[in-house]
């Protein structure tokens, strides 16, 4: 979201507040969720079609913004063949803290290219 913000506008902002930006009205921050919900909603709703899937955890940081969440789960019905009364995208359950995994990736990836450039 960080990077899909910052390639939209120019302008660097975390994820965090880009939601709060987004709750409050802020046209790029409502520019750039319009499109990462966009790029994301097809291939789940794909997934869905295909599969017969009736559910769709969501784990991150970013699962804690029922808003967010709300929003994707919206545009992932629009897009499915069948209809369901209940959320289909939902916050995952994972024991293992996702943050920690993603930091984790960041700094191996960090690290090769470091030990790659010297």
């Amino acid at each position: 979201m960080e990077k899909l913000h910052s390639h939209l506008h120019r302008q660097e902002m975390t994820s965090e507040d880009i939601i709060a930006a987004w709750q409050a009205g802020d046209a790029k921050a409502t520019r750039t969720i319009d499109v990462l919900i966009d790029i994301l909603a097809s291939p789940l709703a794909m997934v869905i079609n295909v599969t017969g899937a009736t559910i769709v955890p969501v784990g991150g940081g970013l699962s804690n913004s029922k808003a967010l969440l709300a929003a994707l789960d919206e545009v992932v019905r629009s897009r499915i063949l069948r209809r369901f009364d209940r959320p289909l995208v939902v916050p995952a359950i994972c024991r293992i803290e996702p943050g920690l995994i993603g930091s984790a990736v960041i700094g191996l990836k960090h690290e090769k290219e470091t030990a790659g450039a010297a």
